[in-house]
């Protein structure tokens, strides 16, 4: 189906929502990410998501790591492919390196961008493992502008091929690691918008020797509707 408005579309806008559910395993060389346009970048400045065909196809981000900068690499899907009330699951990928540095896999709800600003919901996961702190987070459009709308503190680091997941549903969030619930948060700030990934890294933390973009991403990720925030 296509992704204009047809007269079907309009009278039952459910039909508009060609591509729920979307999901992918990155199975293309893209910088950035497109997957035939079912992605959009963020606004600039924040760098873009590329994929490649390694090790089986993964999601990683192109920061250039200008120490004090909130410049996460992210992505978001196009508009329409889910509704408002959404769930996304990704397969996490982590590589060796430095566990000092900080480096995050962000699941990205109900984002929206409007000029150079960017609002959303970022479900922020710590890859390294001397961070296990969770966190919700809101951006509020320019890069930098940003709060916590919740956090929990996960018993286990991350491990290469978790299962991470956040959903949304109204103004409940809840959160979960390998199917076992780890968070339920509440915000009503943003209603409407696109799932999506983040990625960050940061090599001024003490004892980082230093970190890369090819260190921690996604091997896979899908998005659907959901009519609650235990929908499976």
């Amino acid at each position: 189906m296509s992704r204009n408005l047809s007269l079907l579309s309009l009278l039952f806008p459910l039909l508009a929502l060609a591509d729920d559910p979307y999901g992918t395993t990155f199975l293309y060389n893209e910088n950035p990410l497109s997957d035939g346009r079912a992605w959009r970048t963020c606004a600039s400045p924040w760098p873009v998501v590329k994929t490649t065909t390694s090790s089986g196809g993964l999601a990683l981000g192109t920061q250039d790591n200008q120490d004090g900068d909130y410049d996460d690499s992210c992505a978001i899907l196009a508009p329409d492919t889910v509704g408002a009330d959404q769930t996304v699951s990704a397969v996490v990928y982590k590589g060796t390196f430095d566990q000092d540095c900080s480096h995050d896999v962000e699941i990205l709800l109900r984002a929206t961008v409007s000029g150079s600003d960017t609002y959303l919901y970022e479900c922020l996961f710590p890859a390294a493992s001397s961070d296990t702190l969770f966190q919700l987070m809101q951006w509020n459009g320019a890069m930098g502008n940003f709060e916590e709308v919740c956090s929990a503190t996960l018993d286990t680091p991350l491990e290469d091929g978790d299962q991470v997941k956040c959903s949304v549903s109204g103004s409940t969030f809840k959160v979960r690691i390998n199917g076992v619930l780890k968070a339920t948060c509440s915000d009503s700030t943003y209603a409407s918008g696109q799932p999506g990934v983040g990625l960050f890294r940061r090599n001024s933390d003490p004892g980082c020797s230093g970190s890369s973009n090819d260190d921690a991403g996604f091997r896979s990720f899908t998005a659907k509707t959901v009519g609650n925030v235990d929908d499976e």
